[in-house]
C-alpha cells in the first residue's frame, strides 16, 4: 500500500466496510483480489462485455473501469449478495429453471443487470429486456433463454410481492423421473457466483505466466534463453 492510498467507507452486500485502496484500483480489483468476491468476473476490462457488472446504489456499473475509491459512502451489491441463505433470488431461480446459462462466466453480469432492470421496471416487455441487456455478451446460450429467464423472473418477483414465498424445504435440484427434463447440477453455483474458474484461484506465492509470441511467422527454433526465467 503506497502513501497515496485512500481510506473509504462503503457497504458491500449489506455489510459495512472500511478499508484503504490505491487510487488506481478498480472496483473489480477491490472485490475480486482483496475481498475475494470472485463472482464478479473480468473479461474485456474495457467496459464492453458486461461480465463485471455490479450494482452501486442500485445502478449497474462496469466494475472493471469503475474506480474503487468512488464507492466511498455508497452501497455495492454483487452476485454473492442476492441469495438469502438457501433461498435464491427470483432472478437466480429463473436462470436455473430456464437453462439460461452454459459455461456460466457471463451469468453473474446478466443476473445483476436483470436485477437493475426489474427494480426499475417490474413488468418489462421482451423488447425492453433485449434493449436493457444489449451491453452484456454471452458466447454460449444464444440469448433466447436469458431473455426468457428475465421475463420469468419478473413473474416470480410479482408473485413474491403478492405474498408468495418459496419453501426453504424444496431442494434446489429436485430428482426427476426418466424422460423428463433435469436441472443442471452446476447451475446453483453459477447463478450465485460460487463457481470457481482458473482466473479466480489464488494461492500463497502464486506465480503468473505469460504467453511469449514468436516475432517471426516462420522460423526454426535453435535455442531458448532461460536465464531470466530461472531467476524467478
Amino acid at each position: 500500500m503506497t502513501d497515496q492510498a485512500l481510506s473509504i467507507a462503503t457497504t458491500v452486500n449489506g455489510s459495512p466496510l472500511s478499508t484503504r485502496v490505491e487510487p488506481r484500483w478498480t472496483l473489480a480489483e477491490l472485490l475480486r483480489d482483496h475481498l475475494r468476491l470472485t463472482g464478479t468476473k473480468v473479461s474485456c476490462e474495457m467496459q464492453v462485455c458486461g461480465a463485471c457488472t455490479v450494482l452501486v446504489d442500485g445502478d449497474p456499473v462496469s466494475s472493471c473501469t469503475y474506480l474503487a475509491a468512488d464507492v466511498h459512502g455508497r452501497a455495492v451489491t454483487t452476485i454473492e449478495g442476492l441469495a438469502g441463505g438457501q433461498e435464491l433470488h427470483p432472478i437466480q431461480q429463473a436462470f436455473v429453471e430456464e437453462f439460461a446459462l452454459q459455461c456460466g462466466y457471463c451469468t453473474p453480469g446478466f443476473v445483476m443487470m436483470a436485477k437493475a432492470l426489474l427494480d426499475e421496471n417490474p413488468s418489462p416487455t421482451t423488447e425492453e429486456v433485449v434493449h436493457h441487456l444489449e451491453g452484456n455478451i454471452c458466447r454460449c446460450t444464444g440469448y433466447a433463454p436469458i431473455v426468457a429467464a428475465v421475463l420469468r423472473a419478473a413473474t416470480l418477483v410479482r408473485e413474491r410481492a403478492d405474498g408468495w414465498t418459496p419453501t426453504s424445504q424444496r431442494p434446489p435440484f429436485p430428482i426427476r423421473r426418466p424422460g423428463t427434463t433435469s436441472l443442471r447440477l452446476d447451475a446453483l453455483a453459477k447463478v450465485t457466483g460460487a463457481a470457481t474458474y482458473a482466473i479466480d484461484m489464488a494461492m500463497p506465492g502464486m506465480l503468473y505466466g505469460k504467453a511469449a509470441r514468436a516475432e517471426r511467422a516462420h522460423a526454426r527454433i535453435v535455442g531458448i534463453e532461460t536465464t531470466a526465467a530461472l531467476t524467478v
